[in-house]
């Protein structure tokens, strides 16, 4: 091989390098913005389930009473 195919190799290996750290580094931005989204709904869900839990709860006493 010649040094201006490994210079060639080298300019093609530090290009695909660099793409896929972008793409990698995408990938992660992705994934953890899916995370947050995930956490933020189930905060949300359980949110709505304690609410749930306590007008149950309220209803049963005002049953109670009755």
């Amino acid at each position: 091989m010649t040094a201006i195919q490994e210079t060639r190799d080298d300019a093609y290996d530090a290009a695909f390098t660099a793409a896929f750290a972008g793409a990698e580094a995408k990938h992660a931005a992705a994934l953890e913005a899916a995370y947050v989204a995930l956490a933020v709904a189930d905060d949300a869900l359980e949110a709505d389930y304690l609410a749930a839990c306590e007008a149950a709860e309220t209803a049963a006493r005002t049953y109670e009473r009755m």
